[in-house]
């Protein structure tokens, strides 16, 4: 039998305590790379997104959340909070649903269209698409 005695108690509590410790300092490693890299993954994350959006090359539309018509994530999709839907954020429309649901720019074509409203949101078209330049 073994005992506290014999030294291999000890042995097993030092063992024990640093994995616990190891343990902790691993999971406070990856916490605080987590809280420090969050806005460069969110960022990928959104560049994926618009990436994904533009890729059947439709222009997207950026109109303000609270000017937005139609149902969220059918019609257009938010930028940034995707259930809870800010009215000074910016949703996204693609080309041919944004002309369907807005008929009072019929005349504008679809250039001066797009410079009109990224300009309304604050984004002017070409520092947009140098932002996400790929």
């Amino acid at each position: 039998m073994h005992n506290a005695a014999s030294g291999w108690g000890n042995s097993m509590n030092i063992k024990r305590g640093l994995f616990r410790l190891w343990l902790v300092l691993s999971i406070m490693f990856a916490g605080l790379m987590y809280f420090i890299n969050y806005e460069r993954i969110r960022a990928e994350f959104d560049k994926a997104q618009l990436q994904a959006a533009m890729s059947n090359d439709t222009l997207m539309i950026p109109v303000f959340c609270g000017d937005a018509r139609g149902t969220v994530k059918v019609d257009y999709t938010p930028e940034r909070f995707p259930n809870a839907v800010n009215p000074f954020d910016t949703c996204w429309y693609d080309l041919p649903r944004f002309r369907q649901l807005f008929p009072e720019y019929k005349d504008m074509d679809d250039t001066a269209l797009a410079d009109s409203l990224y300009a309304k949101v604050g984004q002017p078209i070409n520092k947009k698409l140098e932002r996400f330049r790929f």
